[in-house]
């Protein structure tokens, strides 16, 4: 276990927010996505569903008991009224360590859609988490209603400073339901072979 994630493991120990129902599974997935990648990764967000904040008009976000998702607890959505942009609502995992240009940013996370027929769709966004929320990859992703571990990777086309960046998941712009678990966002260095990485299973 890196340092990183000891430290925020030892933080959340503390009741400073909701209660984590099973810090084991996390861990478990935590450890398997580490299994899953070229090299040792360093883990830069906290992970846990109910340490990301939520913004936008006309949604309901909640934290919920989910089942088939580690932790078994999870975000969940609802966009009651569809906004002309899909950037108008989403959530957001802080990046809590610098970036440096060059490096491979790795993200896995847990999503599925619920409540609909068809897929959800949401933007997968690595950004600054300061004006003007420059966007250093945007990436699309249909969810379906089984659990699904997504996977995303981008390069830093840039340094930035420590808690000036973050990863988001965007949605406004379609009336869905959405819940999302645990979002694992992992620092690889530079010199990353891309195609090492790995891939969402479809």
């Amino acid at each position: 276990m890196n340092k990183l994630l000891l430290t925020l493991l030892l933080v959340l120990a503390t009741p400073l927010s909701f209660a984590i129902k099973d810090k084991s599974q996390i861990n478990q997935a935590y450890a398997s996505i580490l299994l899953d990648l070229p090299k040792a990764g360093r883990l830069i967000n906290i992970p846990y569903p109910n340490y990301m904040q939520s913004y936008g008009k006309k949604v309901t976000v909640s934290i919920e008991d989910s089942k088939g998702v580690p932790g078994g607890e999870a975000v969940r959505v609802r966009v009651r009224k569809p906004a002309s942009g899909i950037w108008d609502a989403g959530i957001n995992t802080l990046i809590v360590d610098k970036l440096m240009s060059g490096d491979t940013i790795v993200v896995g996370a847990w999503m599925r859609s619920i409540e609909q027929s068809d897929e959800a769709v949401v933007e997968a966004v690595l950004q600054q988490s300061i004006k003007p929320y420059k966007a250093i990859s945007r990436q699309p992703v249909n969810l379906t209603p089984n659990w699904k571990l997504h996977y995303f990777s981008t390069v830093a086309n840039d340094s930035y400073p420590r808690e000036e960046t973050q990863f988001s998941l965007q949605y406004a712009k379609h009336e869905q339901t959405i819940e999302v678990g645990p979002i694992f966002v992992l620092n690889l260095g530079p010199g990353v072979d891309r195609r090492s990485l790995p891939k969402t299973e479809r």
